[in-house]
């Protein structure tokens, strides 16, 4: 018996560790998740005081509409409530090419993002169809393939093609193609968390005089990484968006979180690797049906895009 109490009496101290242990370890999430409500990250993107169909969409953007606290309340008609939405949405729909140039658009974005391919839909648009001289310029010589890949949409194009590896010759092939209206650059696929890499991009921007910079953000995404995206590819410092991937999702609330992270606007929209089929200018209206109805048709057949495709 007396054995018996000695174990009790020496297993005590041992519990009472493992409990500190666990309230440690309590305390310190605890701490974690109130400096991640302090910086503004959201753990989750529900809303419940708003109407279904806002439930996923970015809390500030919801207060932005007028929709917070209306989960039970009567809704305006369905016109009023696009426009309330198309109002806050930060869209640059009559994006154009100069064709005074040389105007220098450079594609950046992250890994598997769709750069190359929305750069060769843009490419045909403007030489093809506005017969605006283009040249092309690829700095993206590390991923398999890559250049063969953009060298194949030059030669179906006809456009000049200059392959780069360093800033001195980016700036060398810019002023090679000086005699062009536009020059579109195409950059590696870059991690955003890797600030080197990106800081090596605008190291490689930065002899090349006026640029405009064009960040490719895949829909996919959900609005933590979307922001945490835009943070970090601030140090390009982006002119426009285009929201890529859009067939590959069906949930759009992405697109608040972007209205009230960045004043940076949508200029394109991509739903598929057709070249230049699957790219459409952003409108407001559209934008704003889709995330009134989420749980709508396939965006190739919604009438938020029926009669835009071009």
């Amino acid at each position: 018996q007396t054995a018996g109490l000695d174990d009790v009496r020496q297993g005590q101290p041992r519990q009472e560790r493992q409990l500190q242990e666990m309230q440690d370890t309590l305390a310190s999430l605890q701490g974690e998740l109130r400096d991640l409500t302090r910086k503004g990250i959201r753990t989750t993107g529900n809303v419940p005081d708003a109407p279904a169909f806002a439930r996923e969409w970015d809390p500030r953007f919801v207060e932005r509409c007028g929709l917070k606290g209306t989960a039970d309340k009567a809704m305006p008609p369905r016109g009023e409530l696009t426009r309330r939405v198309a109002d806050q949405l930060r869209v640059q729909s009559s994006f154009r090419a100069k064709g005074n140039g040389p105007q220098l658009l450079v594609f950046a974005g992250p890994t598997g993002s769709g750069k190359t391919t929305t750069l060769a839909k843009l490419a045909a648009r403007w030489c093809l169809t506005e017969k605006l001289k283009v040249g092309l310029i690829t700095t993206d010589t590390f991923r398999v393939a890559a250049v063969d890949q953009i060298k194949e949409y030059a030669t179906l194009l006809g456009l000049d093609l200059s392959v780069v590896f360093s800033a001195s010759e980016a700036a060398r092939a810019a002023r090679e193609h000086a005699d062009k209206d536009l020059i579109l650059m195409d950059t590696p696929g870059r991690n955003h968390y890797d600030q080197m890499s990106l800081a090596g991009i605008r190291g490689m921007l930065q002899g090349l005089g006026p640029v405009s910079v064009l960040l490719h953000v895949p829909a996919t995404l959900d609005a933590r990484h979307g922001a945490e995206l835009l943070k970090n590819f601030e140090v390009l410092k982006p002119n426009a968006m285009i929201l890529t991937k859009m067939d590959e999702t069906r949930h759009y609330g992405l697109l608040t979180t972007l209205a009230c992270e960045t004043d940076c606007p949508i200029a394109f929209l991509t739903d598929g690797q057709r070249v230049p089929q699957d790219l459409h200018a952003a409108d407001a209206n559209s934008l704003a049906e889709l995330l009134l109805g989420e749980d709508a048709k396939d965006i190739a057949a919604s009438p938020a895009l029926a009669g835009k495709r071009e």
